[in-house]
């Protein structure tokens, strides 16, 4: 197994442990009271994030380190930023600024998810129909946090219609991810030893 398909599989199973503890924590461990369960649930998908954004870092570096690693930096600041709203669940247990914390940090998510989207086009290691998923998951993001900052009500979260690409690249690295490179050098390592074979 090649080094980046072992890497995708990490990052997909993150995201797969995100996608259970996310939940978790805001739909039912908030909802419960339980808000220092819910800041230890935050910590651990901020930790998570971290290795998230550092997995990726070889899928998007096809597009160049500048845009790559502004990708990864964005996804580490948000972390940064749901530990802090975590803490406050913790200390202040102010569920309110928690929220605009949080909100402000999916924000900078959002735009971590549309560059991801954006190496798609550029780099070419993540198809560009997943990118093309993955950036409107990212708007998503980006709308909820302009329409909060400007005090705008919209009854419901745009972000939460859009999350699909969030999970297809998941998918992607879990299943596919790496293996394209991986069969070609087995191939190439086949045709050596045949080769060594004849002479």
């Amino acid at each position: 197994m090649s080094t980046q398909r072992r890497t995708a599989l990490v990052v997909g199973v993150a995201l797969a442990m995100m996608t259970v503890l996310g939940p978790t924590a805001a739909g039912a461990a908030l909802p419960a009271g339980a808000l220092g369960i819910a800041a230890l649930i935050f910590t651990v998908v901020a930790i998570l994030d971290v290795v998230i954004a550092l997995g990726l870092y070889p899928f998007l570096s096809g597009a160049g380190a500048l845009l790559a690693w502004t990708a990864v930096v964005l996804r580490i600041t948000y972390a940064a930023v749901l530990v802090a709203a975590a803490g406050i669940l913790v200390g202040a247990s102010d569920e309110a600024l928690f929220a605009a914390i949080w909100q402000l940090g999916l924000f900078v998510f959002g735009v971590h998810l549309v560059l991801v989207g954006a190496t798609a086009f550029v780099g070419g290691a993540i198809p560009r129909w997943i990118g093309v998923l993955v950036g409107i998951a990212g708007l998503g993001y980006v709308i909820d946090g302009t329409l909060t900052a400007l005090a705008v009500e919209l009854g419901l979260s745009v972000a939460m219609a859009t999350f699909v690409g969030e999970l297809v690249l998941m998918v992607w690295l879990l299943g596919w991810a790496g293996r394209a490179r991986m069969e070609r050098g087995e191939a190439v390592t086949s045709a050596l030893r045949e080769e060594s074979a004849v002479r």
